[in-house]
């Protein structure tokens, strides 16, 4: 009989814990509205963001190579960023064959032909020599200034009509040696250097305020807890607590 008023007490207290559960959901859910209806939540409004044009460079790893006299090298460049406006080209070498540094000194070429088909060469006799070959002027910085939208995505996606990729893709690059070397066979070749710098246009993005001001755009990373998920934490937390205490 004492047992089965026990278990009787116990399930009392279980429904007591229940009802202070449904409560306490109430309590952390409840927002005062003044006796007036509640507002429902507002859509999603178009913002404005500021674009910002600012012209970047990448200078690409150095490529080291040697070329025999009676075989060209020939390279791919891949350049794979949009809005490009200059590229250029640099070859250096040394020739170590050259007779007192004054004869037999070897003659390099350096000839480049870019995504679009345009190509430019150059050639340089010389004991120590240096080529730059640079094609300029190839895209222009868009116009747009501002745009409109939802979202910073749906601002990225609002520009790209704005963004051309005039010569982006892979560059064609031929290196020939002709060998200064009064006795030829002494000379097989000769080393060389190519470095690659291009600029492009790069957008950066700031939402404007009603003001006028610039804000920061900010986003919630994916492993911080909602407020739903603390305040349904706190309730799990507080029914595993009195739980415990009870069935002790």
């Amino acid at each position: 009989m004492r047992f089965n008023l026990l278990k009787n007490d116990k399930i009392v207290i279980s429904v007591g814990i229940i009802i202070l559960l449904v409560s306490a959901v109430g309590i952390f859910t409840w927002k005062d509205t003044g006796g007036r209806k509640a507002i429902p939540p507002m859509t999603p409004t178009e913002k404005t963001y500021k674009i910002t044009w600012t012209e970047e460079d990448i200078t690409l790893p150095t490529k080291s190579e040697f070329t025999s006299k009676n075989e060209p090298t020939t390279l791919t460049i891949t350049l794979d960023r949009d809005l490009i406006t200059s590229v250029e080209f640099r070859l250096t070498w040394k020739d170590d064959k050259a007779f007192l540094g004054i004869f037999g000194k070897d003659t390099l070429t350096l000839k480049v032909t870019s995504p679009s088909g345009e190509e430019k060469e150059d050639s340089q006799k010389a004991k120590e020599g240096n080529i730059t070959l640079t094609f300029s002027g190839l895209n222009s910085k868009p116009s747009i200034g501002e745009v409109k939208a939802d979202t910073l995505l749906d601002a990225e996606n609002e520009i790209q009509k704005y963004i051309t990729s005039e010569d982006k893709g892979d560059w064609k690059v031929e290196v020939s040696v002709k060998v200064g070397e009064l006795l030829k066979f002494r000379d097989k070749g000769n080393d060389w250097e190519l470095q690659v710098t291009y600029h492009y246009y790069k957008p950066e993005f700031a939402e404007v305020s009603s003001s006028g001001e610039e804000i920061k755009e900010t986003t919630m990373k994916n492993d911080e807890p909602t407020e739903s998920q603390i305040r349904e934490m706190s309730i799990y937390s507080m029914y595993k607590t009195f739980s415990a205490k009870l069935w002790l």
